[in-house]
């Protein structure tokens, strides 16, 4: 890199103003499409009870033709998950209604991920469970 480049910069790399301004447009696109400020945010950890009922509501479970024991082991490796018991056990408890997988906490966190996301028929299922255990 000649001195001169290395004084002026890349021309070709966007300056710091220029990723700011990216960032508030991408923010108020955001937030014109879905009416808040952010989606849920990708940051938060979402653990693995909440990532089983996410793959769980959309349907995913369903169509994995596998016996329970592999797929808890394909879950296992997917979700990077320790244990193929505990994945084991989340599968065959997800269709329970007072399992800890859908606790309150967890059905309102993805309760809101698919209304951010404009999955409304989905959401709907979501706000039935939540009100069957809520009561």
């Amino acid at each position: 890199m000649s001195v001169f480049k290395s004084l002026v910069g890349n021309p070709n790399e966007p300056q710091n103003n220029e990723l700011e301004e990216l960032k508030k447009r991408i923010e108020d696109l955001s937030q014109k499409v879905f009416g808040k400020k952010t989606v849920t945010k990708a940051k938060e950890e979402v653990t693995i009870p909440v990532q089983i009922l996410l793959l769980d509501y959309l349907g995913v479970l369903d169509n994995i033709d596998l016996t329970r024991e592999r797929k808890a082991m394909l879950l296992t490796l997917l979700l990077k998950a320790d244990g193929v018991a505990n994945i084991k056990r989340r599968l065959s408890n997800k269709h329970i209604g007072d399992t800890k997988e859908k606790s309150i906490e967890n059905l309102e966190f993805v309760y809101q991920v698919f209304t951010d996301l404009g999955l409304l028929d989905i959401a709907q299922k979501v706000r039935k469970d939540l009100d069957r255990i809520s009561k």
